[in-house]
């Protein structure tokens, strides 16, 4: 397949006015695209995002997109996430990943800054409870065909096993049904929960001096 731009149609953003016009962004033969929703909001904006996986690593991406973007990338981690971004004409462009044992899986993504607003960013993580001086770095919300899914990504400073015993209390007082549980060991910890008909799935992670939370929640 030869490289090239696809153009991604922002249905969802028309009416925006920096959405108005036509907007590519470039994806390199080795994504394999897939649609993740119907619908999706990535911190408070609905957004244009599409799926990918590929065989290539995150120095292969890299070197797509630095080369495309002119060297104005920006490179960011997040737990196993790697990020790459790029701003143009009011345009966020994101890759954001993670590298698995047989593929390196993730997203891509448009969003409009001007309409950013720092009331709907103070509204990250509504909703959902969190241990006191917790950060939200990522709140996903997608609608599939009716099927509703969030995903968090959080940090904070207390200890995985503080983290974990929180959540193992908070929910389960919140009737949340504990379906399997991995206590603190190796610097992780892990709860999977069960309510009406929604499954939660906690990953919690020791980076250094902070922890990382991963929440999946998905509406069976």
């Amino acid at each position: 397949m030869k490289k090239g731009l696809i153009h991604l149609l922002l249905v969802s953003l028309l009416a925006a006015p920096a959405f108005a016009a036509q907007v590519y962004f470039p994806i390199p033969a080795f994504f394999k695209l897939h649609v993740v929703a119907d619908k999706m909001e990535f911190n408070s904006v609905t957004m244009s995002i599409s799926g990918f996986n590929t065989s290539k690593s995150a120095a292969e991406i890299y070197a797509f997109y630095h080369k495309e973007w002119h060297g104005e990338i920006n490179s960011s981690a997040y737990g196993d996430w790697t990020i790459y971004s790029h701003i143009k004409d009011g345009i966020l462009y994101t890759v954001q990943f993670k590298q698995q044992q047989l593929a390196t899986l993730g997203f891509i993504a448009l969003s409009n800054l001007p309409g950013v607003q720092s009331s709907k960013l103070a509204d990250l993580g509504e909703g959902f409870p969190m241990p006191q001086n917790t950060l939200v770095a990522n709140d996903i919300k997608a609608n599939d065909a009716g099927r509703m899914s969030r995903v968090l990504l959080l940090t904070n400073k207390h200890s995985v096993n503080s983290n974990f015993k929180y959540y193992q209390r908070t929910l389960t007082m919140q009737g949340w049904i504990i379906q399997h549980q991995q206590p603190s060991a190796n610097n992780k910890a892990g709860l999977v929960l069960a309510k009406n008909n929604t499954s939660l799935n906690i990953v919690i992670v020791n980076d250094g001096n902070l922890s990382n939370i991963q929440v999946v929640s998905i509406e069976n």
